[in-house]
């Protein structure tokens, strides 16, 4: 596939997130990134007649049929190692569609074990 740059790849990486969402049968989600340009362009219009705003249009549509609720938010980097190493192993799967219903890889299961908890301020 071609990336026209860092927005468009966040968008697309998005979509398989809902995707992903749907398949499991998710009804009241809250997805979490830390592109705070994609989470400002999907929780807005002004992005919507940019290069990527058919990905947004289609994301938030998805998003409408498929869920009660949804949200989406930006999230630190420091809160988003669970993220950083799925995309991690999605790259280096070989794969198209990195895709479990059941069984995560072991080093998903102890970062989501971190990251349930956050520290006390």
């Amino acid at each position: 596939m071609h990336l026209r740059d860092a927005l468009h790849s966040e968008a697309v990486a998005f979509l398989a997130a809902v995707d992903g969402a749907i398949r499991v049968g998710a009804n009241r989600i809250i997805f979490e990134s830390d592109a705070s340009n994609l989470m400002r362009a999907l929780n807005s219009r002004d992005y919507d007649k940019a290069t990527i705003g058919v990905l947004l249009k289609e994301a938030r549509s998805l998003c409408r049929l498929n869920f009660s609720s949804f949200m989406f938010s930006f999230c630190r980097r420091a809160c988003n190692a669970v993220g950083h190493e799925l995309a991690k192993l999605g790259v280096s799967s070989e794969s198209q569609d990195s895709f479990w219903a059941h069984d995560p890889p072991s080093g998903i299961v102890n970062l989501l074990g971190s990251d349930s908890f956050l520290p006390e301020v």
